[in-house]
């Protein structure tokens, strides 16, 4: 937190001095230097005293790690008006991008085909001593984190500087997305900057291709927003309205089904000037797609798999509710809903297919409850993120 008041200690001869007074000291020392960066630069970014510098590159083509580069970046907190050196002193060994780490660097969810890592850093303090009760330093923490496809809410308290994103199928790296600072300009002899637009977050982070959705983009100085671009291809904003209180821009947003998987960052056309959105991302989730349906005859009331690409939360553990996917049956020319799918379960990933296990719906919730020993022609309807399809594959469902 920002200190109530600037204190300084003042010393004299036989005062007796106690660790209260010492840690004031080293505190104003500690956020006067803190200010100082904040007024000097004029956001958080990359500090690039040359090319190398907190560069992201892939050492051995062929697998699926990065390396981080040796250099320095500032994450600037607006909520206090200070801001903090990330210094990583040495290149980091190279990050694996499918092994899970809680450690620095940090892998949250391993990485998968398709999808985009973001790369970022930020500042972290942890006390270090051999009494855990009393440490004796405090150690100033570079956090490296590839996130994947998207990145969390953003915290002003730790605010997140992003170096590149890598596209994992291929492994190339796009520094396009990389966060500099420069020196303000106010400081060089220039004329005062004037606060410009700045993109603090996007509503919600993700959608599905071939699906709309409507966004909320917040920020500051968003008054008269015209337009809201995105960098990658696929992505349409319109009916875009700017909040007259410049905090808030409400716009539709569609997918196209053929958008690539992964994060986008994107630009906001203000009467001020276009601003970047930084750090704010957009992701595309691919959509669904049934590739088989196991039986292909079955009962009413028994089990069926569903199997396919992006049906259910791929972090649901075997046997567990699938939650947030719904399963149907729908006539199989007019494809017009029938039933609905009975607990449908997670089952284990088959290569880089998921299943779904579900319990067809008895007779009576099919329309004019089919007699006995008849049987019904139908495909299967599966809907997660809010986009559905339907499979090729066609059930016979015996009553």
């Amino acid at each position: 937190m920002a200190e109530p008041e600037i204190k300084r200690v003042n010393f004299f001869d036989g005062q007796f001095l106690k660790e209260g007074e010492l840690n004031d000291l080293s505190n104003y020392a500690v956020h006067m230097q803190r200010r100082l960066l904040f007024a000097l630069f004029d956001q958080s970014g990359v500090v690039d005293t040359g090319s190398s510098d907190l560069a992201v590159d892939v050492p051995t083509a062929g697998q699926k790690a990065i390396r981080v580069k040796a250099g320095m970046a500032i994450g600037r907190r607006p909520d206090i008006a200070e801001a903090h050196e990330i210094i990583v002193s040495a290149d980091v060994s190279p990050i694996s991008l499918t092994t899970q780490s809680s450690q620095n660097p940090r892998v949250p969810v391993p990485l998968q085909a398709n999808d985009t890592g973001i790369v970022t850093i930020h500042y972290e303090e942890e006390p270090s001593g051999n009494d855990a009760a009393h440490p004796t330093r405090i150690k100033e923490n570079a956090i490296i984190t590839v996130h994947r496809n998207a990145l969390p809410p953003p915290d002003p308290a730790k605010p997140l500087v992003v170096l590149a994103n890598v596209a994992f199928n291929t492994m190339a790296v796009a520094p396009g997305q990389r966060q500099s600072v420069q020196i303000n300009r106010g400081l060089m002899g220039g004329s005062p900057v004037p606060q410009l637009p700045a993109v603090t977050g996007i509503s919600p982070t993700q959608a599905v291709q071939g699906t709309t959705v409507q966004i909320t983009i917040t920020g500051t100085k968003l008054n008269g927003a015209s337009g809201v671009s995105f960098d990658n291809a696929g992505l349409v904003a319109q009916n875009v309205q700017a909040d007259p209180s410049g905090t808030q821009i409400a716009a539709s947003l569609t997918v196209a089904a053929d958008a690539p998987a992964g994060a986008s960052a994107f630009t906001v056309a203000t009467p001020s000037g276009s601003i970047m959105s930084g750090a704010v991302a957009f992701a595309v989730q691919p959509a669904p797609r049934v590739t088989a349906i196991l039986p292909t005859t079955q009962r009413a009331g028994q089990l069926i798999t569903v199997r396919g690409t992006n049906i259910r939360d791929s972090q649901l553990a075997v046997n567990q509710p699938a939650n947030g996917t719904v399963i149907a049956f729908v006539d199989a020319v007019t494809e017009a809903p029938l039933a609905k799918g009975v607990h449908p379960t997670a089952l284990a990933d088959i290569g880089t297919s998921q299943q779904v296990q579900v319990t067809i719906a008895p007779a009576t919730d099919w329309p004019g409850s089919p007699a006995a020993n008849t049987s019904i022609v139908v495909k299967v309807r599966v809907t997660f993120n809010h986009a559905s399809a339907v499979s090729t594959t066609k059930l016979t469902v015996n009553f």
